[in-house]
């Protein structure tokens, strides 16, 4: 299998975090190409460490926020050499991971047979924006999609790239292109699964990647968004359960939090500052996680 990653950067520093060079350096034994799409401002000694990667840089103003992105590093290589995958991912620098080998995790995907595929589904509710409740369709979340050579070649795919625009309220792109791509396709006849089907999970809320991170990563979640630890009630909690279900290094969750100088680095700090001794002994442990506000 040959495999297209394409993979938004956005920060508002101008850096490059840790946890984001972590994460590509993951992906790179299992991607033939690794496209990097950076919307903010990428130094020399940023660029080096890219390079490293054998990685092709898009630097861009940042508008239209990812699916701008997608758009605009799609439209760049041509449809021509994109098809030349079989696989083209797209991805965001919004979570912390992998959690797992990522060549498993392709190489389970693939042998299902799904036509596309992603980490987790957005189940179907309404939502309120403002002053407007929008129903919304089950669809994959957008922080990672991954789309074989037959849906990618398809008109359905193609157009739908075409037509996004460079929107800028965040509100407007996950009604129109987070939740609408999915059902387009699915429209279209591809069918589509998720690593983890958060149907399965039996609590009431329809996005368990913020509401209940906790969870996704007891079911085998790959990823945890990074607004999962500035909104989930018990990041100690939380902690513990990526220390005990991975090997991902926790340093790099409370080093990306001191760097944005976000106040949930306060809540983590004490629990980062004693990482010595027996990895999963560094955390408190809890029977039950503390319910979100």
């Amino acid at each position: 299998m040959k495999r297209l990653l394409i993979f938004v950067h956005y920060n508002p520093r101008n850096k490059l975090s840790a946890h984001v060079l972590y994460t590509l350096e993951r992906f790179r034994p299992h991607v033939d190409r690794l496209v990097l799409v950076s919307n903010s401002a990428l130094s020399g000694g940023m660029r080096e460490q890219l390079a490293l990667l054998d990685c092709t840089i898009i630097q861009r103003a940042n508008r239209g926020f990812d699916f701008g992105a997608w758009k605009d590093a799609l439209m760049q290589l041509g449809w021509f050499d994109v098809m030349r995958y079989d696989s083209v991912t797209l991805m965001n620098d919004s979570c912390f991971g992998p959690l797992c080998d990522v060549g498993a995790l392709y190489a389970a995907m693939e042998r299902d047979g799904a036509d596309f595929w992603g980490i987790t589904n957005g189940k179907a509710t309404e939502a309120a924006f403002g002053r407007k409740t929008y129903p919304i369709r089950e669809h994959i979340q957008s922080y990672f999609m991954c789309f074989n050579r037959e849906v990618v070649g398809a008109p359905a795919f193609q157009q739908f790239w075409s037509s996004v625009q460079y929107l800028s309220n965040m509100e407007d792109v996950i009604i129109r292109y987070e939740v609408g791509l999915t059902p387009l396709l699915s429209d279209a006849g591809f069918r589509y699964r998720c690593v983890v089907d958060t149907h399965h999970i039996d609590i009431d809320h329809a996005n368990l990647a913020i509401d209940h991170p906790d969870a996704l990563v007891a079911a085998g979640v790959p990823f945890v968004k990074v607004k999962a630890f500035r909104w989930f009630a018990n990041q100690a909690y939380l902690s513990n359960l990526i220390g005990r279900h991975s090997d991902y290094p926790l340093h790099l969750i409370e080093g990306y939090f001191r760097e944005q100088r976000h106040p949930v680095r306060r809540l983590l700090k004490h629990l980062f500052d004693n990482l010595v001794g027996e990895r999963r002994g560094a955390f408190p442990t809890h029977e039950q996680p503390q319910k979100p506000h």
